[in-house]
């Protein structure tokens, strides 16, 4: 398959699965472009015979390999189209990226690259304008564009073009962003409960430090953990219980029409207070602000549920 047309499979693919899948219900587009024989414009499979395609995507959550992803499986057998999915953090990103452009050593494509990135290389004819593969190839995004022309307005570069998608949830009042997971063998082995108040969560992290509750008779249990890293928010979502956020998720609100600091609620020192409470205790993780995430990983590994240390509690 010639480069210019392994694009084009490339570029369909993605407007016509990624929408299918958060926008459904659209019709099947017609194909105006001449490309190979191995390539249907309209219905499944994509491809008659498989072809890999390689695809950056920056994972701000250290995920596990991607390529072992159900959803890419499935999509391989429903398609043809191979995704050799090749991971990067954020913070490699940006240096990678960078040396791919300049090298012109580039995958077929990037996975949350970031709008301002894709419009600046595609100022730099680097990047591949993709509104008119969006007419042909995209009816479900033809069809959310016209709806939310806004969206069309933050997904559109200053030169005209559209070299990326916009990211919409229209969803966020319903959606859990982060969650908090204890390790159920603790709480059996202690024979409590998850704890419903912050009086509740203070004694039961004195109980996981204090009675051996992972059985191996040393005191090596760790109370309590979170995660930091690229798009994690580690301890700040615990300043919520308070009724306040950390500076970081906002420093200044508006009440009333009146803005105020968030760091001078009463919320946010109880917060600070409480959360001082517990590192003081030893009942926070001592190296919570300084871990990688492999780390925390490690932490997390089944293997560890009674050797040496074991997370409890924790936002991931």
């Amino acid at each position: 398959m010639s480069k210019k047309n392994k694009r084009l499979v490339l570029i369909s693919m993605l407007l016509a699965l990624m929408p299918m899948l958060v926008f459904a219900g659209g019709g099947q587009g017609e194909a105006a472009a001449e490309t190979s024989s191995n390539f249907n414009a309209t219905g499944l499979p994509i491809l008659n015979e498989p072809v890999t395609f390689r695809v950056g995507i920056i994972d701000h959550w250290n995920m596990p390999d991607m390529n072992e992803k159900q959803m890419f499986k499935d999509w391989r057998e429903k398609t043809n189209v191979v995704f050799d999915l090749i991971q990067m953090s954020g913070q490699e990103a940006n240096t990678k990226v960078p040396l791919m452009y300049s090298t012109d050593d580039l995958p077929d494509a990037f996975i949350n690259i970031g709008a301002s990135n894709n419009n600046d290389y595609g100022a730099q004819e680097l990047n591949i304008p993709l509104e008119d593969y969006i007419a042909q190839y995209a009816p479900n995004v033809v069809r959310v564009l016209e709806e939310m022309p806004v969206a069309k307005k933050w997904a559109t570069a200053t030169d005209g073009h559209m070299y990326h998608l916009p990211y919409i949830n229209l969803a966020n009042d319903s959606r859990v962003v982060y969650a908090s997971f204890i390790r159920q063998q603790w709480l059996e082995s202690l024979g409590m409960d998850i704890p419903t108040d912050l009086d509740e969560f203070y004694d039961l992290l004195v109980a996981f430090k204090t009675k051996d509750p992972n059985g191996n008779g040393k005191a090596d249990e760790i109370p309590f953990s979170v995660r930091w890293q690229d798009g994690i928010s580690g301890i700040r979502d615990w300043f919520q219980p308070f009724g306040t956020t950390s500076a970081f998720m906002g420093a200044v609100k508006i009440r009333g029409g009146e803005v105020f600091a968030t760091t001078l609620e009463p919320g946010y020192k109880d917060a600070v207070k409480y959360l001082h409470r517990l590192y003081a205790e030893e009942l926070m993780d001592p190296e919570v602000f300084t871990y990688e995430q492999t780390s925390v990983n490690e932490l997390l590994s089944p293997k560890l549920n009674a050797l040496k240390k074991a997370l409890a509690y924790g936002n991931y």
